[in-house]
C-alpha cells in the first residue's frame, strides 16, 4: 500500500493497481483499477481518481 497524493492510496496486488481513499474507522472507496505497465503510476490515473473521488463525494453529500 502506497500514498500517492492527498487521500489518494494505492493498493499494489502483483502488477494491478487499485486506488482508493480511506477514511477513520473501518470505511473506504475502491476508486479505480488498472494494470500498470510501468514503474510510476500514470498521472492520468492519479487525476481520475481524484476526479472520481470529488464526484463520489459530492453525490454522498446530496444524498443525505
Amino acid at each position: 500500500m502506497k500514498k500517492l497524493e492527498g487521500e489518494i492510496w494505492e493498493l499494489r496486488p502483483l502488477r494491478d493497481r487499485i486506488l482508493f481513499a480511506a477514511w477513520t474507522g473501518s470505511s473506504f472507496v475502491l476508486i479505480s483499477h488498472f494494470v500498470k505497465k510501468i514503474q510510476k503510476t500514470p498521472l492520468s490515473e492519479i487525476e481520475k481518481a481524484k476526479r472520481l473521488l470529488k464526484e463520489y463525494l459530492e453525490r454522498s453529500e446530496n444524498d443525505g
